[in-house]
């Protein structure tokens, strides 16, 4: 396939004979009883841009040369069938790694106004990086961001695979959603969120195990709420972000703060710990900033927690 893309020459092989062939799938459509073989170039009007595209036949004598005829006939038609899925692929893509899965679904529908903004019931996470100031300033930009991906590596997967959306990351600090669908209730969505969270921890306990003595320890602090949120658009002009924002979004991110302050990995807001329909821990009432009633906070007990 490379030759045909950057050469942009067709190839065709004989099977129905004995020769030798130069790749291993060709062997094995042999063996399968095809008698010919053949790819092509299939350029794309971007520039610059290849495929190929290819077939298989087990005629008796192979391809006619009307058939191959009529393949590069059909090729320039085809080649703008498949780069307009190509790259309606591509893009899917590339919004869903840049900007998260939910928001990449409402700018493809084109929900890319300001106005564009929803209202969800969700459970919240908000995770974040203990010392991440002091560890840049001990650390080179290059072990900075070896360590960042470290810790994104223990934190992403078990967010995805709970069904959480990575909804923003700001520098060392992580927010996701898990929502509450129509065929879910509020304890599935904490219940997935708790899950997530747990495992998150003993990942980055993990990864702390398995790095030399000396090595950066990295701590991790996470607050889990249940709240209402709204998120869509915010900026001016032509430059916009796809946001969450809300006051529960700043009672989840002031729980956090208090991760250090009480010592502890994981909180819990009292929304949280209710909807999750089994007992917790509770750590007591807090003021918190912004917030004019106390905040009783949660944890899990201490057989829920894996974080070595």
């Amino acid at each position: 396939m490379r030759v045909v893309v950057e050469q942009r020459q067709r190839l065709e092989w004989r099977l129905d004979n004995n020769n030798a062939l130069p790749f291993a799938t060709l062997e094995e459509l042999r063996e399968q009883g095809y008698s010919h073989y053949v790819i092509a170039p299939l350029p794309y009007a971007t520039a610059g841009l290849t495929n190929a595209l290819s077939w298989a036949t087990r005629r008796p004598g192979g391809f006619t040369a009307a058939h191959l005829h009529l393949f590069d006939a059909l090729l320039p038609v085809y080649a703008t069938l498949v780069e307009a899925k190509a790259l309606w692929r591509f893009s899917t893509n590339m919004l869903t790694t840049y900007v998260g899965r939910e928001p990449a679904h409402f700018i493809l529908e084109g929900q890319v106004r300001r106005v564009d903004v929803r209202t969800i019931t969700a459970a919240l996470m908000l995770v974040d990086l203990r010392d991440f100031t002091l560890l840049s300033d001990r650390e080179s930009p290059r072990s900075v961001i070896r360590m960042l991906n470290d810790y994104f590596d223990c934190v992403f997967p078990p967010v995805q695979s709970h069904g959480g959306d990575i909804m923003e990351i700001m520098g060392d600090g992580v927010l996701a959603i898990f929502h509450q669908g129509p065929d879910s209730n509020a304890a599935e969505a904490c219940n997935a969120a708790l899950a997530a969270a747990t495992e998150a921890l003993a990942e980055v306990a993990e990864r702390n195990r398995r790095h030399p003595p000396g090595a950066p320890v990295l701590q991790a602090g996470i607050a889990l709420h249940y709240g209402t949120v709204s998120y869509g658009n915010i900026g001016s002009g032509d430059r916009l972000d796809f946001t969450v924002i809300g006051p529960d979004v700043n009672l989840t991110s002031r729980i956090e703060r208090l991760c250090r302050e009480l010592d502890r990995h994981l909180i819990l807001s009292e929304a949280f710990a209710e909807a999750l329909g089994r007992p917790m821990w509770e750590l007591g009432a807090f003021e918190l900033r912004g917030f004019s009633r106390m905040q009783r906070l949660f944890e899990p007990p201490p057989e829920e927690l894996n974080e070595g």
